[in-house]
């Protein structure tokens, strides 16, 4: 909706991973929820082992869904 967004954050950031992406391939992310209207930041748990890219809320809101950036599958994670 238009009060929050969903977005997966790394559990961990080795040094140098902010200039080179590479850096940082293979590490799994959580979900988080941002509630703009209060700036609230709730963790929705571990991405299913997976380093989150392109991401996508379902109409009803229900589900996240993204695409694996390490082994390519397509996830859908309950909100």
């Amino acid at each position: 909706n238009e009060s929050s967004m969903v977005c997966g954050v790394p559990r961990t950031m080795p040094a140098g991973a902010g200039l080179q992406r590479d850096v940082a391939a293979g590490i799994v992310d959580d979900i988080y929820r941002l509630k703009l209207d209060t700036g609230e930041v709730i963790n929705l748990g571990e991405a299913q082992g997976a380093s989150v890219q392109e991401i996508s809320v379902t109409p009803d809101g229900s589900a996240a869904v993204f695409t694996d950036a390490n082994s390519g599958r397509l996830i859908r994670f309950g909100l």
